[in-house]
This record gives structure tokens, sequence and C-alpha cells, in this order.
């Protein structure tokens, strides 16, 4: 048997919930934060930027 998951999720089962911060889209070592179906990255501490 397969499983069609929702959107959200993926596994043999749907049992995995997919983030948006994997892998993570972030550059120069930005820290993710998944937020909803999307993400925000922030800089690592010491650095300021957008």
């Amino acid at each position: 048997f397969s499983c069609n998951c929702p959107p959200q999720y993926t596994g043999t089962l749907c049992e995995s919930k997919v983030s948006a911060c994997v892998p993570t889209p972030c550059r120069n070592r930005g820290e993710c934060k998944a937020v909803g179906n999307t993400f925000l990255c922030g800089c690592p501490k010491g650095f300021t930027g957008l």
C-alpha cells in the first residue's frame, strides 16, 4: 500500500511533519524558524541584517 500525504506531511504512513526549515533555506548561517508553511531567517548572535 501507499499513502497520499497532505502537503504538510511525509513518510510511509504520513507520520512526519514537513518543516520549511529542512533543509535550511537561510544563508550565511542564519537561524531558521518555521512559521506555518513558511519560514523566517534570523541573523546569528553578534550579526545584524535581513
